[in-house]
């Protein structure tokens, strides 16, 4: 499997954006959070953070980190952001 450097280079604009702009405490979204690298990375700064996924296969990854990371400040909804109903509002959205 070939590695794209894509998702890195978006991950670290992201970084910066929010490193920038949100103090830590903010509530951020992450809809198709995917296995959750970059989640777990936000709450380890010190951001609350929604996660919204479908696939059961990335759920099953997140899950997995999860038990070995321990990291209260992260919400897994296992539905499509779309479909999710949440009333929360959020400080930024990825």
């Amino acid at each position: 499997m070939k590695a794209s450097i894509r998702p890195l280079f978006r991950h670290h604009l992201a970084k910066k954006f929010i490193i920038k702009n949100l103090p830590p405490g903010s509530l951020i979204f992450d809809i198709g959070s995917g296995r959750g690298d970059f989640d777990f990375w936000l709450s380890e700064k010190g951001y609350k953070v929604e996660c919204f996924e479908f696939s059961k296969e990335a759920i099953l990854e997140f899950l997995k980190i999860r038990e070995t990371v321990k990291r209260p400040s992260i919400t897994l909804h296992k539905v499509d952001f779309m479909l999710a109903g949440t009333s929360s509002r959020a400080d930024a959205i990825i």
